[in-house]
């Protein structure tokens, strides 16, 4: 890990680390989000093994708001390992989905603009692009800017 992404990850880290697990992981009832929820109920972000992180890589989107916010940072720090893109991509399209980041902070807002900007920079062309839009788009809704 560059000392780029290592700061990043000490940034997530510091803004998310007073979260406490959300009861209700979603309220789907369909295969994929009762596996997630069966999976992430009672759990701290901190606190999800790397495999059943990487069980549920695509399924950020599925999840409530206040659950997306809690695992979020979980999704962001997997972001950035060296084989991190499919969750680079899970978050930004969750992120782009997302227009009530009311339950984000001013410095959980902050670590997510700065890690969309770090990809933008440090990803492959196609997922670069992606996290680019995404930060636009953030910082379009408000407190997310520069």
């Amino acid at each position: 890990m560059s000392t780029e992404a290592e700061s990043l990850h000490r940034a997530i880290r510091s803004a998310f680390e007073h979260a406490q697990p959300p009861k209700v992981v979603t309220t789907c009832t369909c295969e994929d989000c009762h596996s997630v929820s069966f999976d992430f109920v009672g759990q701290r972000w901190t606190d999800l093994p790397a495999a059943l992180l990487r069980r549920h890589a695509a399924d950020l989107c599925l999840l409530e708001d206040e659950a997306f916010a809690h695992y979020l940072p979980a999704y962001l720090i997997a972001g950035l390992s060296d084989h991190g893109e499919g969750f680079v991509s899970s978050a930004c399209i969750s992120l782009e989905s997302r227009s009530n980041l009311d339950l984000l902070d001013s410095a959980q807002n902050q670590a997510v603009v700065s890690w969309l900007r770090y990809h933008g920079q440090n990803c492959t062309p196609l997922v670069a692009s992606l996290a680019r839009r995404v930060l636009n788009e953030w910082q379009q809704l408000g407190d997310g800017g520069a």
